[in-house]
């Protein structure tokens, strides 16, 4: 996977060796790095496969914005809720509740 666009230290977008466009996430992935750079696999904590022609504008900016310990700690509520809950969660629970977790730390402040 080579680096497409940096966010920030921990998130940067991919294409892949298909032309596939992906969000990753992990601690130090866009650290010192450019785009077209190779993606250091083994930090890789958290990947988003982005649809073709699917807009990510916005997830980039979601994520660009937000610190990783908030990203991290909604993992962490999102697998406990797969393991308590019934069905299915959707994909999109994943950034929805990470800008809504980042936004209520934010007001707190």
């Amino acid at each position: 996977m080579k680096i497409a666009k940096i966010l920030n230290n921990n998130i940067v977008t991919v294409i892949d060796g298909n032309n596939n466009e992906s969000v990753v996430m992990g601690r130090g992935l866009g650290f010192k790095k450019h785009s077209g750079d190779l993606v250091d696999e083994t930090l890789i904590e958290r990947v988003f496969v982005m649809k073709p022609g699917e807009l990510t504008s916005r997830l980039q900016e979601i994520l660009s914005e937000i610190p990783m310990d908030v990203i991290t700690t909604t993992d962490k509520i999102i697998l406990l809720a797969k393991e308590r809950l019934p069905g299915k969660l959707q994909h999109s629970v994943y950034i929805s509740l990470t800008d809504h977790c980042h936004f209520a730390i934010e007001r707190h402040k």
